[in-house]
Formats: structure tokens, C-alpha cells, sequence
């Protein structure tokens, strides 16, 4: 009995897979295929809205408004938060302090290593905003029915709609040189908050 239970676990395990828990079928031209949608992901740049003006942030409020208004189609939004790793910065800093010979110079440096090490010692935050877009069935239509290529050619056109209208927020949109890698680390870090602290998906 043991041996066959040890031996059922094992076919669960050798059988289970993270994409049949998540109903992904296929991710191509950054679009997220499942057995039921096709949805887009996009990551918008932030910008410090306290910084501006009280004319500018009118303005991008009414950007904003233009752009529900005009986008005619329903966006979800999503925010990935990570400890800031400030090593890589730290090092940098230290290989720019024993190459410095002015005095000064090097006051400033060491003053400015102290504030990012207090930083991180805080718990720095590092936050990604993504915007996902999915695929709307038209009127009368029913999901099986629709073509997958007209729906990923409806949502890369929807995408580029979107890019026009928050740029004129003033905010900039990531344009990944490699799509699938892109939307295949944004599921990674949603799912996995803890590991992708310090790990990463492999290039696929």
C-alpha cells in the first residue's frame, strides 16, 4: 500500500505542470494565450505627479480622462513590488572612490555611499506597473469561434492605442526587445513574489 501511494505521488508529480494550474496555452508576440482569453501586457513608467505644477497635473488628469474615454475598452492594472538590490550600484560607487584623487570629490562619494546604504538598509522598494489588455469577444460572438490571429492582431492594435494615449499623460511605455521573455517574467514575478527577488525565467 505504501509503495503504491509512493507511486501515485510521484506520477502526480511527474505529470503536474504550472501551466495546467494556470490554464496557459501559448505566450507569442508578448499576448498571454489561456484556454478561455488573450490578454496583452504592458509596463508604463511612472511619473512623479507630485513634482509637477498644478497646471501640469490638471492637464494629465484630463489626459487621463481622454484616455478612458477614447480607449473604449477595459484595462486591468497590476503593480509588482521588489527590495531595491542596491549591490551592483554599491560596488560602482566604491570603484569610482579609489580611482578619485580630489579630496572633495571624495567626500561627496562617501557621503552619497552612506545614503544609498542607509536606503537599502530600509528596505528600498523598487515597483513595476503593469497595464494588461485583453481581448474583447464581439457582440454575437462567442469565444471558440474567434480566429487567434484576429484576436492577437485586435490586441496589438489596442496596444498601440494605449501607448498613444498614456504617452500623452506623459508616461512612457517598455517596448521589450523580446516580447514572449517580457510577459513570461511578468507572470514569474506575479506568481512568484519571493523567488523573484533573486531569480529570473530562463530565455526562452
Amino acid at each position: 500500500m505504501n509503495l503504491g501511494m509512493k507511486n501515485r505521488k510521484k506520477i502526480i508529480k511527474e505529470e503536474f505542470n504550472i501551466s495546467d494550474l494556470l490554464g496557459i496555452e501559448d505566450i507569442k508576440k508578448g499576448i498571454v494565450v489561456t484556454q478561455n482569453s488573450y490578454t496583452l501586457s504592458l509596463e508604463v513608467l511612472p511619473i512623479n505627479f507630485k513634482l509637477k505644477s498644478r497646471r501640469e497635473q490638471n492637464f494629465i488628469i484630463a489626459k487621463y480622462e481622454e484616455l478612458h474615454k477614447a480607449f473604449k475598452t477595459p484595462f486591468d492594472t497590476r503593480t509588482i513590488s521588489r527590495k531595491e538590490d542596491s549591490r551592483e550600484h554599491l560596488d560602482y560607487i566604491n570603484r569610482l572612490a579609489e580611482t578619485e584623487e580630489n579630496e572633495n570629490v571624495q567626500a561627496l562619494i562617501s557621503e552619497y555611499e552612506s545614503f544609498v546604504s542607509d536606503m537599502a538598509y530600509k528596505s528600498a522598494v523598487k515597483k513595476r506597473f503593469i497595464v494588461y489588455i485583453p481581448y474583447v469577444v464581439p457582440p454575437g460572438f462567442k469565444f471558440e469561434s474567434i480566429h487567434r490571429e484576429d484576436a492577437e492582431r485586435w490586441l496589438l492594435e489596442k496596444g498601440t492605442q494605449f501607448i498613444e494615449y498614456i504617452s500623452q499623460c506623459g508616461n512612457e511605455v517598455v517596448i521589450p526587445k523580446y516580447q514572449d521573455q517580457f510577459a513570461t517574467q511578468i507572470l514569474f514575478e506575479l506568481i512568484n513574489i519571493k523567488s523573484a527577488e533573486k531569480e529570473s525565467v530562463p530565455n526562452i
